[in-house]
Formats: structure tokens, C-alpha cells, sequence
């Protein structure tokens, strides 16, 4: 018989050999017991839960009897015993002595509709796969175009303008310590190069208002040309040198109130730059502890997880070839595999926007 008229045969020789209005085989799936065959065939009925390993109660009016293979309880067999027709110890042998003949043959029909359950699960995993991949290259192109014309609009370019990558996106950006980011960042930051400004401007003039302190002397050379002098005649005009040396005190205004003035702005320059600076070194310091993070989390992926991943999947083809693992195995492992492959790419994303975080805080290029 072929594997689908067993059960039914089996059934119709249980009915025919007790003489039972109803006979059933069943075939235990997952938690509970199914009816798998009837005769006469449609006398079916609903499922019955097992617990543990025994065979459970079908109700009054059925007798059942267990049937296993290598002690593993694979279904049962069980005729209908109406009350004036009941089992009798002659027919109760007779089905037992089917039951213990129909262990491997329930075996043989569980492992093929294990195996048809497997690939209507494989058929429909890849069905889902194939419209999944067609959506995300679909959703890939739109994010793709809608990102492309983000960047040529922050570029000012033409819409069509395309871009090539200066470094492979697999590749991590450059190192760096914290302490050359947040001197960068204090190099670059404009409010403290406004607030150096400032101090220089107040420094110079403090420098003026106390050179205005001390006494100002001022020197005078020259010559002199006189005029001819009346009642003496013959003589023209008379020439001589001519010399003046004046020496300013500042007695009154010292600048006693301008310097102390420019003292305390130079005070509030230095504390407000002092503020600034310790504000954009932990500005700088957060971003690049986060990036740090970000980068030693894309290489344990790219370093370890990744090939460990890929090497699981290899020996579990390995071990389906050979005929040690089936297929269901194969397919966990090379999903474990694109798991993390996803995962790594989704970190890398990560952390290259924690990079132009990163810059965006210092102030300047990295690369």
C-alpha cells in the first residue's frame, strides 16, 4: 500500500477483525493525540491532550490501547464499545496485537509528515524571504533617490549629481585620542576665539590707561629766524637755534577707575572662556566615549562574531551533507548568519553617524 492508504487499511482491518461500529487510529502530534484514519471513514472526532508520556482517557464507550516504538508513545489504536457489545478479552488481544505490530508503521508516517510539515515551512520562509528582499530592494531604491537628493540639496548640486564613497563603508573611521578632539575643538570653536579676542582687545587697552600713569615729556628743537633790527643798518636777518623741554605730571587723573574696570572685564573674559572651554571639552568628550563604544562594537562583530556566525553555518552544511544534521539546522544557521550580518551593517550605519556627530561637535574634519 502506498504511505497515505496505510493508516486507512489499518483502520478498516481493526473494524473488520473486532467487529466494532467504529474503529481509529491516531497519531500523536505535538502536545495531543489526532485521529489520522476511520473507518468508516468521517467517524472522526476531536483531538485528545496527553500528558507526560501516558496514554489519556477517551471517555466512556471507546476502548484504546497505546502504541509505541522504543518506548516513545506514538499514537494509539481504539475501537467504539457500545454497551451491548463490549470488549471482550478475545478482541482486546486482538487489537493489542495490532498495536504492537503498528509502532513502525505510525513511526514511518510521522517522520514523512514531519518532513512535509519541514518543507511547507521551508516553501513558506522562502516565499516570505523572496517578498521580503523584493520590498527592501524596492524600499532601498526610494531611500536611496530620497537620500541623494538630501545631500545635493545641503551641497547645493544638481538633483542627478551622484557620489562616490572616498572610503569603503565596511572600513571604521580614523583613531584618535580625546585629547587632540577637545584641543580641536577648543582651536575651532568660534566663541572662544570671539572671548581670545576680547581678552587681547582689553589686554591692549589696559596697557594704554597705564602708560597715561607716568609723566609725559615732550622735547622741542627748532630754529629761529629774527627779523633785521632797526638802528642798525647793514645787517640782515639773524639766525639762531631755539629749544624747549616740557614735562606733563599726572596729578589729578591716574585711571585709578578705567584699570580696575578693565581688570574686572579681563576677570569675566577669563572665567566666561574658562566655562566655555570645560563646556565643549565634555561636549567633545561624550561624543567621542559614544563613538569609542560604537567602534569597538562594529569590531567585535567584524573580528569575532561574524566569523564565528559563518563558520556555524559552514559545519552545519557539513553536518547536513554528511547526513548528521537536517535541513531545519542548516536553515538556523545560515539565518543566525544574515542575523548578524545585519546586525554589523547596522552598527557600522551607527556608528559613521556617531562620527559626523562627532565632528559636528569638534568643529572640524577628522579624516
Amino acid at each position: 500500500y502506498a504511505t497515505d492508504d496505510v493508516l486507512p487499511r489499518m483502520a478498516e482491518i481493526l473494524a473488520g477483525a473486532t467487529g466494532a461500529p467504529a474503529a481509529r487510529v491516531w497519531l500523536r502530534v505535538g502536545p495531543e493525540l489526532r485521529v489520522a484514519a476511520s473507518s468508516p471513514e468521517g467517524s472522526t472526532r476531536p483531538g485528545v491532550e496527553v500528558r507526560g508520556d501516558a496514554l489519556p482517557d477517551f471517555g466512556p464507550g471507546e476502548h484504546a490501547v497505546e502504541v509505541r516504538h522504543q518506548g516513545e508513545l506514538l499514537g494509539a489504536l481504539s475501537v467504539e464499545t457500545p454497551p451491548n457489545d463490549p470488549m471482550t478479552p478475545a478482541r482486546e488481544r486482538l487489537v493489542r496485537d495490532l498495536a504492537s505490530q503498528a509502532g513502525l508503521v505510525l513511526r514511518n508516517v510521522r517522520l514523512i509528515a514531519e518532513l512535509r510539515e519541514s518543507r511547507r515551512r521551508i516553501v513558506t520562509a522562502q516565499d516570505a524571504r523572496a517578498k521580503a528582499l523584493e520590498r527592501n530592494i524596492h524600499d532601498g531604491v526610494q531611500q536611496e533617490l530620497v537620500a541623494l537628493s538630501q545631500l545635493n540639496s545641503l551641497m547645493n548640486e544638481r538633483a542627478e549629481t551622484e557620489w562616490e564613497l572616498a572610503t569603503p563603508i565596511e572600513e571604521p573611521p580614523g583613531a584618535f585620542t580625546m585629547d587632540e578632539l577637545i584641543a580641536r575643538a577648543q582651536q575651532s570653536n568660534a566663541e572662544l576665539q570671539r572671548l581670545a579676542q576680547e581678552l587681547r582687545v582689553e589686554e591692549a587697552h589696559r596697557l594704554l590707561l597705564q602708560a597715561e600713569r607716568f609723566p609725559k615729556v615732550t622735547a622741542e628743537a627748532g630754529t629761529d629766524l629774527n627779523a633785521r633790527t632797526q638802528g642798525e643798518p647793514g645787517k640782515g636777518f639773524s639766525v639762531g637755534p631755539r629749544g624747549q623741554l616740557a614735562v606733563e605730571v599726572p596729578i589729578f587723573s591716574r585711571n585709578q577707575g578705567e584699570i580696575a574696570q578693565s581688570r574686572a572685564a579681563t576677570r569675566l573674559l577669563e572665567s566666561e572662556a574658562a566655562a566655555t572651554r570645560r563646556a565643549v571639552a565634555g561636549r567633545s568628550q561624550s561624543a567621542y566615549l559614544n563613538f569609542a563604544a560604537l567602534r569597538r562594537q562594529v569590531e567585535q562583530y567584524r573580528d569575532k562574531l561574524l566569523p564565528a556566525g559563518r563558520q556555524l553555518a559552514d559545519l552545519a552544511e557539513e553536518s547536513y551533507r554528511s547526513g548528521k544534521a537536517g535541513i531545519l539546522t542548516v536553515l538556523d544557521a545560515r539565518r543566525n548568519a544574515q542575523q548578524l550580518e545585519r546586525e554589523y551593517l547596522e552598527n557600522l550605519f551607527t556608528l559613521h553617524e556617531a562620527f559626523a556627530e562627532l565632528e559636528e561637535t569638534v568643529g572640524a574634519p577628522l579624516d
